[in-house]
C-alpha cells in the first residue's frame, strides 16, 4: 500500500505542476497580449503627436523635412502676398506662426543647408514687419529656382496685397 500511496503521491505532484505550467503558460500569453496593446496604443499617441507637429508650425507638411529647395519654394509662395509679378504659382499666407517655425526648423538645421544665412535673413525681416526687401528677396529665390516667367516688379500696397490674398488660395 506504501508504493500505491507513493505513486498517487507522485502523480499529484505531476498533475499539480502541469496545472501550474498551464496557467504560467495562460498568463505569458495574457502579459504578451497586454504588451502589445500598450505597445499598438503607444504607436498610435506617437503617430497622433507627429501627425499634429505639422499642423501646429502653420504648414500642412512637416518642415523638419524640408530640403533647401522646399524653403525655398515655401518662401516664394509667401513673398507672392507682398510682390507683384506677371506670373505666381502658388500662394502661403505669411503668418507670425509660420514665420516663427521656419525660423526655429532653420536654426534647428544649419548644418544640413545651403543657403541657410540668407533664408534667415528673411525670415527675420518678415518677423519684425518689415517687408521693404521682399522684392529683391523673391527676385533670389526666383533665380535660385532658375525661374524665368514671374519676376516680382513692385511691392504690394495693403489694398493690393488684401485683395490677393481673398482671391488666392493658402496651400500652406
Amino acid at each position: 500500500m506504501g508504493e500505491k500511496k507513493s505513486i498517487q503521491i507522485s502523480m499529484a505532484v505531476v498533475s499539480i505542476l502541469g496545472i501550474t505550467t498551464l496557467c504560467f503558460l495562460y498568463w505569458a500569453q495574457i502579459v504578451q497580449k497586454v504588451q502589445n496593446v500598450v505597445q499598438l496604443f503607444q504607436e498610435e499617441q506617437t503617430a497622433a503627436q507627429e501627425e499634429k507637429a505639422p499642423i501646429e508650425t502653420g504648414f500642412s507638411q512637416d518642415i523638419y523635412k524640408y530640403t533647401d529647395k522646399d524653403i525655398q519654394v515655401t518662401l516664394n509662395k509667401m513673398s507672392h502676398q507682398k510682390v507683384a509679378a506677371g506670373e505666381k504659382w502658388g500662394f502661403i499666407a505669411i503668418t507670425s506662426e509660420r514665420v516663427d517655425s521656419l525660423i526655429e526648423m532653420i536654426e534647428t538645421r544649419k548644418n544640413e543647408l545651403q543657403n541657410e544665412n540668407f533664408y534667415l535673413e528673411i525670415l527675420k525681416r518678415w518677423k519684425k514687419n518689415d517687408f521693404s526687401k521682399a522684392v529683391n528677396d523673391h527676385n533670389i529665390i526666383w533665380e535660385m529656382q532658375n525661374g524665368n516667367i514671374g519676376k516680382a516688379t513692385k511691392l504690394l500696397n495693403p489694398e493690393e496685397e488684401q485683395q490677393y490674398i481673398k482671391r488666392t488660395k493658402d496651400e500652406g
